[in-house]
């Protein structure tokens, strides 16, 4: 079926009626629940995103590659593709909505696509595939792609690197996690009534032991420095996650979820030891 819609889906009256039934969405879906199936046909990964490929050419149909979801779904097709071609029209994709979306669009685009971590993603494959791929036209996208999104990159300001971390779900230890960040940027996590707040208290449940030890560090220094840190943290519901952390069989993850929860019920911050890394 889905290699009969790739061939229906070269007609742009087709694509249209496709995108007027969410198909974006749709599609973006099922290539997660294949991603996940540990033994999902790599054919069928690949006509999944050669289905999502048409639909990137229409200026109509993008803003959905960010609101479904498919944006986070192909950059993992990049990283994990069982075969070249998976990633080459993944890439596709993203070449799409860098070079043929409406020049107001692109940004958003591009943020999307750096909180997924592409920029690592291709990277990584530009250095280990260098002069083998089999199609020479991947080699020519990912460059393209690569280097919009390092543009975009650099004129992001740290709090948005810092939220496009977030986003990923891939903290990592840096500036962005350190006392005189949190200082600066601390009012930053108003926007979009505390979004960025739900996230890391959501990462506390990551399978990722330091994802959630970087997490209790932040969401402890958003308490130190925010006027209504330590209510906000518990009507988003961190605080009761981090007191079930501190009797995690991690040192690491232990140590910050003491920390966070010293941070939490202390008024007076000189008193808190601050672990090391």
């Amino acid at each position: 079926l889905s290699k009969v819609l790739a061939v229906l889906l070269r007609r742009a009256e087709n694509r249209n009626s496709v995108g007027r039934r969410d198909g974006v969405a749709l599609l973006s879906r099922s290539l997660m629940q294949c991603s996940l199936d540990g033994d999902c046909d790599p054919q069928l990964l690949y006509e999944l995103c050669l289905c999502l490929w048409p639909l990137s050419f229409e200026p109509h149909l993008q803003p959905n590659f960010i609101s479904s979801g498919a944006i986070h779904t192909l950059a993992s097709q990049v990283q994990s593709a069982p075969r070249e071609k998976g990633q080459r029209v993944a890439i596709a994709c993203f070449y799409n909505l860098s070079e043929h979306s409406p020049a107001q669009m692109k940004g958003d685009y591009h943020k999307e696509m750096i909180s997924c971590r592409l920029i690592k993603a291709l990277s990584s494959l530009k250095d280990l595939k260098a002069g083998q791929w089999k199609d020479a036209d991947i080699e020519s996208d990912l460059e393209t792609v690569l280097s919009r999104l390092l543009e975009d990159y650099q004129d992001l300001s740290t709090w948005q690197k810092y939220a496009a971390e977030v986003g990923s779900g891939k903290l990592e230890w840096g500036v962005c996690h350190e006392e005189q960040f949190w200082k600066e940027n601390v009012k930053c996590i108003e926007e979009g009534d505390f979004q960025l707040l739900q996230r890391l208290t959501a990462l506390l449940s990551s399978p990722e032991e330091e994802v959630v030890a970087i997490a209790c560090n932040d969401i402890g220094e958003f308490c130190r420095f925010y006027p209504r840190g330590r209510d906000l943290a518990k009507h988003f519901g961190a605080k009761d996650v981090i007191m079930k952390l501190i009797d995690s069989n991690n040192d690491n993850v232990q140590r910050h979820a003491l920390s966070a929860i010293s941070k939490i019920m202390i008024d007076n911050w000189s008193e808190v030891s601050l672990p090391s890394h």
